[in-house]
């Protein structure tokens, strides 16, 4: 009986974990598909400063994206810690983890910057990057 609700938790937190990935993706398709919007208006204008507006969706998407990742760190965590050694046999948390430190080992090194999530900074780059392009083209063109 209580190995039964055990994993009825487990089975609960693992789909809260899904939908923590689902919202996130869906987040970042927005970003994406509004940065693009923004940047074509701005092509299309003259003024410089659209190419900065995108920040503003930019910048509380990532926070919120950021709010998903920590909750499904935690939820995990709490799988692998309190979950998985009560259940005999079902161990997906536990072997995500060690999967993922197995295929990171030769990978990573503590000198080098990992860019595991890199749609944010690169839309922002971009941004900074068009409006810089297009304020010195104003500039030059007004000379």
């Amino acid at each position: 009986m209580e190995e039964e609700l055990i994993y009825k938790e487990y089975d609960m937190l693992h789909r809260e974990i899904e939908q923590k990935i689902s919202l996130q993706n869906n987040l970042l398709i927005f970003m994406i598909t509004t940065t693009v919007t923004i940047i074509t208006l701005a092509i299309k204008s003259d003024s410089p400063l659209l190419y900065l507006f995108p920040f503003f969706i930019i910048i509380p998407i990532t926070n919120r994206i950021a709010y998903y990742r920590m909750a499904m760190a935690k939820i995990s965590a709490y799988m692998i810690v309190f979950l998985e050694p009560k259940l005999n046999g079902i161990s997906w948390e536990t072997r995500n983890v060690q999967f993922l430190r197995r295929y990171n080992s030769g990978k990573r090194n503590d000198r080098k910057i990992q860019l595991d999530y890199y749609e944010c900074p690169v839309l922002g780059v971009i941004c900074y990057w068009l409006y810089l392009l297009n304020y010195e083209q104003l500039n030059i063109n007004n000379l």
